[in-house]
């Protein structure tokens, strides 16, 4: 049996630890509260993420050493704004031959890295880590409904080795060499979803919904190009797949933050309703940053920004878009 640590219990790692526990895998989770540890130990339910996952046969602990000593593989499944200290915390602990796998989604702000150079940054040996994208609601992982995804990573071995790793019956891996495209996509998607979730409060239809997702997309893919990655790998699971699903879930904290900035409640009145990440509310300062450096034309993503950390209203930002100059499409 493989030993694969899970670095993160929250709601994507538990899933992800069940997926794993099902194939055949002995998996200890690292969980950073004691409390969440020891009553995942006590009664095989994470109390707070995911409650009704049954979690028996995986082993939770506060523990770096505990968790890894021994494993095969190493997941972590972390926000991206603590994988560089996840990393740093797991460094003595993880050998140069272990395979990696991260399934956080966005670029280090500071750095401008994606996750794998994060991870390269601080463990080296970039043959052995993967990225995982796509469509993959820890919600529905958990129940094992259908769902495909995608892994990312220069070594076509790696890739692999957690495309067999993960797949199974109610979950298809496909595997990609195109890591930065998957960056770019998991970042941008997440922008267009808090876009969605203020169209979806504004009562503003399903054309402009539709026209969001489009338009969303041609700017992912024209940021992709620009850092090198493949334009294809926007059409795919990463890319118009996760996009969809991120933009029109119930269960999208993007989308829902979203919902709340056009009720004219901040990130924070969000924090403090779901205790959750929004992924999105980090990327928007990133890609904001990025398109500007690699002078790319982002006007959905810099609305996003404008309306978080500008004070900048919905309906401004609706107003400025619709103002612009009028052009092709492609």
């Amino acid at each position: 049996m493989k030993k694969v640590a899970i670095i993160g219990a929250g709601s994507f790692g538990s899933a992800i630890a069940h997926i794993c526990m099902q194939n055949d895998c002995l998996v200890p989770i690292y969980a950073h509260s004691s409390e969440v540890a020891s009553s995942l130990n006590s009664t095989v339910n994470n109390p707070k993420y995911l409650k009704n996952l049954n979690l028996d046969g995986i082993f939770a602990t506060n523990s770096f050493e505990q968790a890894l000593n021994d494993a095969q593989c190493v997941i972590f499944a972390c926000p991206s704004k603590y994988l560089r200290s996840m990393c740093e915390a797991c460094r003595e602990y993880i050998s140069k031959d272990t395979n990696v796998l991260i399934l956080s989604k966005g670029l280090e702000h500071e750095s401008l890295f994606n996750a794998i150079e994060v991870a390269l940054d601080v463990l080296g040996n970039d043959q052995r880590f993967a990225l995982l994208s796509g469509p993959n609601h820890a919600e529905e992982l958990a129940k094992n409904q259908l769902a495909c995804s995608v892994v990312a990573s220069k070594s076509q071995n790696c890739a692999r080795y957690f495309q067999q790793l993960l797949s199974n019956n109610n979950f298809r891996i496909y595997i990609s060499d195109d890591v930065w495209g998957l960056s770019i996509c998991a970042s941008v998607k997440n922008i267009i979803a808090i876009a969605n979730g203020i169209l979806s409060q504004l009562a503003l239809g399903d054309n402009a919904s539709a026209a969001l997702l489009t338009r969303g997309c041609a700017e992912m893919a024209r940021l992709v190009k620009e850092c090198g990655g493949k334009q294809s790998t926007c059409m795919g699971l990463a890319g118009m797949g996760d996009l969809i699903a991120t933009c029109t879930s119930v269960h999208s904290r993007n989308r829902n933050l979203g919902i709340m900035l056009a009720q004219g409640k901040s990130y924070d009145d969000f924090f403090k309703k779901y205790g959750q990440v929004a992924e999105g509310a980090i990327s928007a300062k990133t890609i904001y940053v990025l398109s500007k450096k690699m002078n790319v034309d982002m006007p959905l993503c810099e609305s996003v920004y404008k309306i978080l950390y500008e004070g900048l209203s919905a309906k401004s930002a609706l107003s400025d878009l619709f103002s612009r100059d009028l052009k092709s499409e492609f």
